[in-house]
């Protein structure tokens, strides 16, 4: 008369606890810990690197396109305006990328492998979760509008005061 896969329920009513049962099942946990590590840190390890190098691309174009801008564009621009593009927004873009593909792809992998052990447990929950799942993404897209210009709000402001630093602190080299 089994209860569950550690034990069994002897004659006399008392619980007996299988031991080489819970050995392997904490061996196989151990298993998938350390096999899930592993692959998160290579999947890391390549995500961050193709990203970085991305980055790298896209400082170079930066500094091509700078290279061939005729003179004239750096009266009319500030330097902390043209600073604040190569340094801040490409570092920006480069941290929201790590994060957010990283992110996507952990999401992505954990909602498949949640629902297939709902659908296990119990398909009505998971219709539930699959029912849902629209308003949640509507609600996400309206916080995304309503942060966007927020963020490019705050760019503005950081190219600005960049603008005003670099400004001022050249005018101080030069007294």
């Amino acid at each position: 008369n089994e209860i569950s896969p550690v034990g069994k329920e002897a004659v006399d009513g008392k619980f007996v606890v299988d031991m080489a049962n819970v050995g392997s099942i904490g061996m196989r946990i151990v298993l998938f810990i350390a096999v899930s590590f592993i692959t998160s840190t290579i999947s890391g390890f390549m995500l961050n690197t193709t990203i970085q190098k991305f980055a790298k691309g896209l400082r170079r174009d930066i500094s091509r396109k700078i290279n061939k801008l005729p003179l004239n564009y750096y009266d009319t621009t500030q330097t902390g305006d043209i600073l604040s593009v190569i340094t801040n927004d490409v570092d920006t873009l480069s941290t929201s990328l790590q994060n957010s593909v990283g992110m996507l792809v952990q999401s992505g992998v954990l909602l498949v492998g949640v629902l297939i052990a709902m659908f296990i447990a119990c398909w009505q929950m998971a219709l539930a979760v699959l029912c849902s799942l629209p308003v949640m993404l509507i609600i996400i897209g309206i916080t995304f509008k309503v942060a966007l210009p927020l963020f490019n709000q705050n760019q503005m402001v950081l190219a600005d005061v960049n603008a005003r630093v670099e400004e001022n602190y050249s005018g101080h080299l030069i007294i």
